[in-house]
């Protein structure tokens, strides 16, 4: 079944006063027009179907029986071109009456659409292109192999027993290119995919800093007007800041080192959103430092008494923890432990166990 025979119609609400606007014409609808030649009817759901997806750009046609294949692609707005939001292309097929009896055609059209969703939701741009033309064309091939395939098998009785077996031979011969086409595409899709969730998480990453860096200087700012004790807002806010820049800065290293890699599979949104907390985790692990070393949790370690070293020190100190997890979690480890929580705790069952 084709993508949009899976969705619902798009009906658009009943105004008040005002009559119900005509809903969204499916792809099948088009199909059906098309196959019964009704040009102005094929005309005027066309017109409507292009508003809503998009104008399409390459299409196939079958007439006997109906079936098609298409591809759209829609412009975003001025203001989400200029965000970097490029064209949107979309397949769309009916082909359900022309693989109703080839159960091996309809299982290869059935991964062609569960690949078309994930280059849909995870590719875009020129690489979403791509995927998508590559699989239009295959389909595209399957169905023109389709329309002549059907009619020489109601001839069958009028065949010759090797022009019988000739055809199961071409039979054969088509799914195999076209599975070995699909391979291809979901090969080229998966490295595509890679590439782009390691962008599509560095955007969310840059993100999630700026808006780190407004928080941040907000915070500073309202830690100074209400005098916190113990709060230096400038060595505070330097602390956020700088185990932010270490997170980043440990993803771009391990991006140039090939050692970072993402699952794209989870989709853009959620890459982006887990791209945006990573400078905040950096930055927390920061701030628990100068926190833990204000209120003397690590005994062993002398902090400069005085300015600029203290602040310069703190600085290092955040972007280290920013930049490295491990070492972060060794500093956890170690405030665990002087807390009298950790493995070498002093507190016993019998110092915990409930009164008489």
């Amino acid at each position: 079944m084709s993508l949009t025979e899976t969705e619902l119609r798009h009906v658009q609400p009943r105004e008040e006063g005002s009559s119900r606007r005509e809903e969204v014409p499916a792809f099948a609808d088009l199909v059906r027009a098309k196959s019964k030649g009704d040009d102005k009817g094929f005309r005027d759901l066309l017109e409507r179907f292009e508003a809503d997806q998009g104008p399409i750009i390459d299409s196939y046609w079958c007439h006997s029986p109906p079936g098609g294949v298409a591809l759209t692609e829609m412009r975003p707005s001025l203001l989400l071109r200029a965000l970097g939001r490029g064209n949107e292309t979309r397949l769309h097929r009916m082909t359900e009456q022309l693989v109703r009896d080839e159960p091996e055609f309809a299982r290869l059209l059935l991964n062609s659409d569960r690949q078309s969703i994930r280059v849909a939701n995870v590719l875009s741009g020129m690489s979403r292109r791509i995927a998508l033309f590559t699989l239009f064309a295959s389909t595209r091939q399957i169905l023109t192999f389709l329309e002549g395939y059907l009619r020489k098998k109601e001839e069958a009785a009028e065949q010759t027993p090797a022009e019988r077996e000739a055809l199961k031979r071409e039979a054969l011969d088509t799914l195999h290119v076209n599975e070995r086409i699909q391979k291809e595409s979901y090969s080229y899709y998966h490295q595509a995919a890679a590439r782009e969730a390691q962008i599509v998480y560095l955007v969310g990453m840059l993100k999630g800093f700026v808006a780190l860096v407004v928080g941040a200087v907000a915070l500073a700012w309202l830690f100074g007007s209400l005098d916190v004790p113990g709060v230096d807002p400038t060595t505070f806010l330097g602390c956020l800041i700088a185990g932010g820049v270490g997170a980043v800065v440990s993803v771009l290293t391990r991006m140039n080192s090939d050692k970072f890699n993402v699952n794209h599979e989870i989709g853009r949104e959620y890459l982006s959103r887990l791209g945006a907390f990573r400078p905040t985790i950096g930055a927390v692990f920061a701030l628990l430092m100068y926190f833990a070393l204000q209120g003397s949790l690590f005994e062993n370690i002398r902090v400069p008494a005085e300015n600029p070293e203290q602040f310069a020190w703190f600085l290092a100190v955040g972007f280290l923890l920013g930049f490295s997890e491990r070492l972060a979690k060794e500093m956890l480890g170690s405030a665990e432990t002087s807390l009298g929580f950790g493995g070498d705790s002093n507190i016993t069952p019998s110092a915990t166990r409930a009164p008489q």
